[in-house]
């Protein structure tokens, strides 16, 4: 399988590709990076850096706008094919062509050459200036911003990050700008989980899917209402001069203001706004007013703007590109838009090649395993639904048959189907695919999509650990540890996690760890658990970072350091295990290695809670029994608890005794 390095090395040189095509073409201008002088960072943004820059031959201020490294390659082509679809408006910052700069490895940097803004962002800008502004230039900025907005939306782009510190000033004109994350309708219309920017400014529907985990079939969806709803935000922020929703900045504060907001908090309207334009902002936040209407709504209204003032109403597109380049430059779009169809088997072979390096040579549990996935499909933006799909319409190579499978069984981009999943599994199994011997095992085990049969999970496991399948020694030591489809023998667990972690299976060397911390089959080690639990983590085990955590809390073979083990919780947590959030949401309750937070411990036991963990659900409802981190619901909690009260039981007595 080709690693997840080598994968995303092929997707950035096929970017890289298509700008030194654009640039051989004439379709993209280039200029040496000599021609520039007095070059000074003057800020950072999510993919790298912004310079200030003299150009020697003109003589004009320019911005050059670099990736903190080349795998944000695919964004600047993104923003660079944008830019020319909206480059005629004079409130979108100009896009003057590209420039490269060779770095100490001999790797090429790209910039962009884009306007200089001299006011600095909207939001810097109305810090410093808003005592001296009047409602015509509060007008005309937000004519300017509704205008550019919508010239984005009539070439269907829809922008998706607006807030104060992506809008720039010059010379007094609002100019949108970081058009890195924006995408063409087309590419957004399906499920888009991973939304960036600023909490005010985001469309509400989008935390309606966060705080909706139980609804699978609620999806948010980016569409140009999700700008509309941010445009509004920004003209309430213009009329005002602050920050929206500033007494909230504090992190602990967010959870509570995305609640707020769903139940429909909004910014009140300042003293001395007309009300025409009040209503206007909130019309945007009602989703009911299109983007090119608010220019309209704003020029038309006779009590808002008075005849003698000296508003800019003229705000239409003024054409002054090249026409004869941007038809060339839209075929170039047409030759490499292939790019993007092959982006789906990118993040395939990505996902094979964490199934190789996280789930066959780290031996992360399969629970873990899914996590991951998930994570990285969000990571990448990418919609789970069409990559099931483009898995569906492959299915007859077999390197995707396990994939498929744990799409079908873990409802990723589809509904759960725990017979089709084993049933690919066994036919993978029957073609020689060792490693998915696992996955088969794990079905008979559970009972998913078939009977439940240990005696044939110890079966396959024996047989593919005399294949020296290193999972599988592992799974065979777990069998006799529990007395699996066998008697339980703890030594001859012992011996096998002993053989799998000589082989470096991450997975097996936590066993190890556990054994000797319980003193299965040898004698109680803290020292040596503690080791093994770090030599695992090292390698990359979850499971075995969030128990590393663990001793770092309750000084098992070394000292105690309640701020290691809020860490490892926090790493581990991060990556969802399971365990770890539960002990993360302990730390921030009890102030063990942090402060005390409440409300982020709540979210972190709701959270736990929501995915089947006990001791994270007996927290949550003592969370709404004393009012700890949230609203005090005595009949939530009781409902919870009658709900899993035989679970709950047992969780207690397992504990008691053991």
């Amino acid at each position: 399988m080709a690693s997840i390095l080598n994968s995303e090395n092929a997707c950035t040189d096929g970017w890289t590709q298509w700008i030194e095509d654009g640039i051989a073409k004439g379709y993209i201008n280039y200029h040496d990076y000599n021609e520039f002088q007095n070059i000074t960072c003057v800020g950072a943004g999510g993919f790298g850096k912004v310079y200030r820059a003299t150009w020697e031959s003109s003589d004009i201020v320019v911005a050059l706008k670099s990736l903190k490294n080349n795998s944000f390659m695919k964004e600047i082509v993104n923003e660079i094919k944008l830019l020319h679809k909206v480059n005629f408006h004079k409130n979108i910052i100009q896009f003057f062509g590209i420039t490269k700069k060779s770095k100490n490895n001999n790797k090429i940097n790209y910039l962009l050459i884009l306007e200089y803004a001299d006011g600095g962002t909207l939001r810097n800008y109305l810090n410093n200036n808003f005592t001296k502004l009047d409602w015509n230039i509060k007008l005309r900025f937000a004519i300017q911003i509704a205008d550019a907005v919508s010239c984005m939306h009539r070439k269907d782009i829809i922008h998706r990050d607006l807030h104060s510190n992506n809008i720039l000033v010059h010379q007094n004109m609002i100019k949108l700008a970081d058009f890195g994350l924006s995408r063409r309708l087309v590419e957004v219309s399906s499920t888009q989980r991973n939304i960036f920017g600023l909490l005010p400014y985001i469309d509400p529907q989008y935390f309606e899917e966060q705080t909706n985990n139980n609804d699978k079939n609620y999806h948010y969806k980016a569409n140009k209402k999700s700008d509309v709803y941010s445009v509004g935000v920004l003209l309430w922020e213009i009329s005002s001069g602050q920050k929206p929703f500033e007494s909230y900045d504090a992190p602990y504060k967010q959870p509570r203001l995305i609640l707020e907001i769903l139940n429909g908090k909004r910014e009140t309207p300042v003293s001395n706004t007309p009300i025409d334009y009040i209503n206007i902002y909130t019309r945007c936040w009602e989703n009911n007013l299109m983007i090119d209407r608010i220019c309209s709504n704003i020029i038309e209204n006779n009590t808002l703007i008075n005849n003698d003032n000296d508003i800019d109403n003229n705000n239409s597109l003024s054409p002054s590109i090249n026409h004869s380049l941007q038809a060339k430059y839209n075929k170039l779009i047409e030759e490499y838009d292939e790019i993007d169809l092959n982006d789906n088997e990118s993040i395939i072979n990505e996902l094979l090649s964490l199934y190789e390096d996280a789930y066959v040579k780290k031996g992360i549990y399969i629970d873990d395993y899914i996590q991951l996935v998930r994570q990285h499909i969000k990571l990448k933006n990418k919609n789970e639904n069409e990559l099931f799909n483009y898995l569906l319409n492959n299915k007859n190579k077999q390197k995707y048959s396990i994939l498929l499978a744990d799409f079908y069984l873990f409802e990723i981009g589809t509904e759960k189907d725990k017979i089709k999943a084993f049933k690919l599994y066994q036919e993978a199994v029957k073609n020689g695919d060792i490693t998915s011997v696992s996955h088969l095992a794990y079905c008979y085990l559970h009972g998913k999509g078939t009977e439940k049969n240990e005696i044939k999970v110890l079966e396959l496991y024996k047989a593919a650990a005399e294949k020296d399948e290193i999972n599988s020694i592992n799974d065979l030591g777990c069998c006799y540890l529990h007395g699996i489809g066998t008697e339980k023998n703890e030594i001859k667990a012992l011996e096998l996690f002993k053989e799998a972690s000589e082989k470096g299976n991450g997975g097996s060397i936590s066993n190890l760890g556990y054994c000797y911390l319980h003193g299965i089959g040898t004698e109680k080690n803290e020292i040596q658990t503690f080791k093994l639990y770090k030599e695992a983590a090292e390698k990359g085990n979850i499971s075995s970072i969030n128990a590393l955590g663990y001793c770092y809390l309750k000084g098992i073979g070394t000292g105690e350091d309640e701020i290691k083990a809020f860490k490892l919780f926090k790493e581990a947590a991060e990556k969802d295990h399971i365990d770890a959030i539960y002990n993360l949401g302990c730390c921030y309750k009890y102030g063990k290695g942090t402060n005390e937070n409440e409300i982020k411990a709540f979210e972190l036991f709701k959270k736990a809670a929501e995915r089947g963990h006990l001791g994270s659900l007996d927290s949550l409802i003592k969370c709404y029994q004393y009012g700890i981190g949230t609203e005090k619901d005595v009949i939530k909690a009781d409902e919870l608890y009658k709900k899993h009260e035989n679970e709950l039981i047992k969780e207690a007595i397992y504990w008691f005794f053991f």
